[in-house]
């Protein structure tokens, strides 16, 4: 029996946009399940529109599942230890219909919005002890969440039920932060079916969900599909403020958007949070205008300072063309300037990571996006940062446009040579994305990449996430954690640097502001007559989590110290240090 699933929008001529009916897909022998599903994805139509049914097998899409890495091989410098190491709890059943926990009336049955819960699977990295030692949170959707606590070793121990984090329903995203300037990381867990996000704070021993009575709890009367979280300073004020997003039709359930701006109240209520959404001009609700399945469709988001200018903005990647830069303006509110930065042009943005590739000082932005061989509007796009506020595209020349159904994304230096590789991962349950490969693409050089995962030893056709870095083992490169849904994750234990040297920098601001230096600007100079390379704290990852909060930089073949090192926090507070050993953890408290 065909089912008149989600439907992607297709253009004739223009492919502004699309519709793909859902109908023959053949199934798949390892499922025993219908037809396989699928999601909208539709940009702003013209009366002129024209649209046509278009099977997911037909001929020009390509052979998406092969691999895109070619020429010699080599020794695979990545290993998966996660169950070896304590990690190796599964997300969670891969519910396909009638079993999703949602209902949407649009479709033919009980249970058939699957779309939402499919996209799930995050985690975030946080040293919850002050150990040193950085622990790993891991949502789940069938169970109560994951806290792995690292004993020093790289070896993990769920403590979640015994620190206070037992919440009974599915978890979507979280991240680590200092919301309340007492020196250690709180945790913020937004959920997938609960009717309020959760705001623990970190009492020592455990944690305390104070959300409702702190305004954190975004509550709602009915289910909250959560997608998202970001900390981030935006009001300049020294504290962190929050970012909430969800995904959901408003077909499942009508009614105001539930991706929202909280502003810290802090210094004077550290910890105790009000929504301003409205008032500082970031509101989703309109977003979704001239899309064909209205909705809030809200995947990653981050709160950087993408201009320089010393104020914080706010990215918001937005599936089905919803995609928003909003430039703070230091007065507490921003103005949207996607269509001015040259962004937002993506057809379903879902992940982002931001480095500064170029070594030109400010951050360039990765966001990840489906892939299929209908035109110009697909694939992921990387936007290189040009100042002024303005960026230029650069997917194709750098390699990085066909990535199959792209989701998390992380920029990091695998290999300590000094540039910004990248993962991302992959996957969506029909033919042809149900065996996307993950890619690993490792930088060539000139902002150009090459796809080598299976020769490094991440060789994945899963359902792969939310991918996060840290360094468990305290060897100095970075390892990847992949989450997956409705599988075991998996670590990548890292042993591709070995042989470069490296400097890690942990920033702290001295009020007790601002925990894990969240926005600090770190530069580093190898010599005295060596170009400038720079990391902000906060960079790296924002989909359903977050990487570690330590600026990592791979020294390649420098030998001997290194010549400066210099950390500015948001509010233009600064510290300096000249001559600094390498192959290690330097620690930096701004005053």
């Amino acid at each position: 029996m065909t089912t008149p699933r989600l439907q992607h929008a297709l253009t004739i001529g223009t492919f502004v946009s699309m519709i793909v009916a859902c109908r023959g897909v053949p199934e798949r022998a390892d499922a025993g399940r219908r037809d396989a599903d699928r999601r909208d994805a539709a940009s702003e139509p013209s009366e002129d529109d024209a649209f046509v049914s278009f099977p997911f097998d037909a001929p020009g899409l390509g052979d998406l599942d092969a691999p895109f890495d070619t020429g010699p091989g080599e020794t695979p410098c990545f290993e998966d230890v996660a169950t070896e190491i304590g990690l190796g709890d599964p997300f969670g059943p891969y519910r396909r219909p009638p079993e999703c926990r949602f209902d949407d009336p649009a479709h033919d049955g009980p249970g058939d919005h699957c779309d939402a819960e499919w996209g799930l699977a995050g985690a975030a990295v946080g040293d919850v002890n002050g150990d040193g030692h950085d622990d790993l949170f891991v949502t789940r959707i069938d169970r109560g969440p994951s806290l792995y606590v690292n004993d020093g070793t790289g070896r993990f121990t769920d403590e979640a039920a015994a620190r206070g984090l037992a919440i009974t329903e599915p978890t979507a995203a979280a991240a680590f932060g200092d919301v309340d300037a007492d020196g250690d990381l709180d945790l913020y867990v937004a959920t997938f079916g609960g009717l309020a996000h959760h705001l623990f704070l970190n009492e020592g021993a455990s944690f305390r969900d104070v959300a409702v009575a702190r305004g954190a709890a975004i509550a709602s009367m009915r289910p909250l599909l959560g997608s998202s979280v970001t900390f981030g300073d935006y009001d300049g004020d020294g504290d962190l403020d929050l970012f909430v997003g969800e995904w959901r039709f408003h077909t499942v359930h009508d009614g105001p958007s539930n991706a929202r701006l909280l502003r810290n109240r802090g210094p004077t209520m550290p910890g105790y949070f009000e929504d301003v959404t409205l008032a500082a001009g970031v509101a989703m609700e309109d977003a979704w205008t001239g899309v064909a399945m209205p909705g809030v469709y809200v995947y990653a988001v981050a709160m950087l300072d993408l201009d320089d200018d010393g104020n914080v903005d706010l990215a918001v990647n937005g599936d089905f063309r919803t995609s928003r830069l909003f430039f703070g303006r230091g007065d507490g509110t921003f103005v949207d300037g996607t269509r001015a930065a040259g962004v937002g042009t993506e057809t379903n943005a879902m992940g982002a990571s931001f480095a500064d590739l170029d070594d030109d000082g400010d951050l360039d932005w990765l966001v990840t996006s489906i892939w299929m061989a209908f035109g110009p509007d697909w694939g992921n796009r990387l936007f290189r940062n040009d100042g002024a506020r303005r960026f230029t595209e650069i997917t194709r020349e750098a390699g990085v446009l066909e990535s199959g159904w792209a989701w998390g994304a992380v920029f990091f230096d695998h290999d300590n040579d000094r540039d910004y590789d990248l993962a991302i991962a992959n996957g969506w349950d029909f033919a042809p994305h149900a065996d996307d490969a993950m890619r690993f693409y490792r930088n060539e050089g000139a902002l150009r990449f090459v796809d080598v995962a299976s020769r490094v030893g991440i060789d994945d056709r899963t359902q792969t996430r939310g991918v996060v870095v840290f360094d468990p083992d305290d060897d100095g490169d970075l390892d990847l954690f992949v989450a997956r849904q409705g599988a075991t994750p998996s670590l990548f234990r890292n042993a591709c640097g070995e042989g470069h040297a490296w400097l890690r920098v942990r920033v702290r601001g001295g009020d007790g502001a601002l925990g894990e230096g969240l926005g600090a600007r770190v530069t580093v100079r190898e010599s005295a007559t060596s170009a400038p390379r720079t990391f902000v704290i906060g960079q790296s990852t924002h989909y359903q989590g977050q990487s570690e909060r330590i600026a990592h930089f791979g020294l390649g073949d420098h030998a001997g110290t290194i010549a400066e090192v210099r950390v500015e926090l948001p509010d233009g507070r600064s510290v300096t240090r000249t001559d600094v050993a390498s192959r290690e953890v330097l620690e930096i408290t701004v005053p």
